[in-house]
């Protein structure tokens, strides 16, 4: 199939998002995506034989999902001023 076709599908579906639409899937994604990042992170300390860093690793990762929470409720109250 010629690509041009897929990239005026393209264009047209990115046309045709609303910023609502958009805004309502990013914290689905962002959700998965966390889940896809320790999954990804479990597997590759498991492989390394290392299955006693596994709860290490998992604080580390929840320390920086509580600082990326933090980071959003200071930008999001900046954005209020």
């Amino acid at each position: 199939m010629n690509p041009r076709i897929y990239l005026l599908a393209l264009a047209a579906f990115v046309a045709s998002i609303d910023e609502n639409l958009v805004g309502g899937i990013l914290p689905l994604l962002s959700r998965e995506l966390g889940v896809a990042l320790g999954a990804a992170l479990g597997g590759v300390v498991i492989a390394k034989d290392r299955l006693e860093m596994t709860p290490l690793m998992g604080a580390l990762m929840t320390a920086l999902a509580l600082a990326a929470a933090c980071l959003s409720l200071m930008a999001a109250a900046r954005r209020k001023l």
